[in-house]
């Protein structure tokens, strides 16, 4: 569980009643996104931390634009999430330091960057996967 402050007794009864009433629809949306139940509990409790900073957006008594706006933020922070797991941090020509000692006309220059450019097609196409296939790879 985690731990939030409240300004006054009314925040934190409002927050309480909110989580009571859609901890099963954040559940029920973080789990469309990811199939890894520690992540899962992560994102939940940060999306809990998320909807507590945000309490005075949300009207209890509207029951389209609440769940809606707490379907939202789940949503948008599980896409943060995935797009931030699945980057691959991209090597750049400029960092290999053996880059310039090769001659122009150098066989191992070239096949350098035929490796280059090798790998960036097989990650581009890792990435393509679905996340099921993906996760196999890692």
């Amino acid at each position: 569980m985690f731990v939030v402050t409240f300004d006054t007794e009314e925040e934190k009864d409002k927050f309480l009643r909110l989580y009571d009433a859609y901890k099963q629809t954040v559940l029920y949306t973080i789990r469309r996104f990811l199939q890894d139940s520690y992540a899962e509990e992560d994102i939940f409790q940060e999306v809990f931390l998320i909807l507590a900073d945000h309490l005075d957006n949300m009207n209890e008594q509207d029951v389209r634009k609440t769940p809606n706006y707490i379907i939202t933020i789940t949503r948008n922070y599980c896409k943060r999430y995935l797009k931030k797991a699945n980057r691959i941090p991209e090597d750049s020509i400029e960092n290999w330091k053996d880059f310039r000692e090769f001659p122009a006309d150098d066989p191992a220059l070239i096949d350098l960057f035929a490796n280059q450019e090798s790998f960036q097609k097989l990650c581009s196409h890792i990435r393509s996967l679905d996340e099921k296939y993906r996760a196999v790879l890692n």
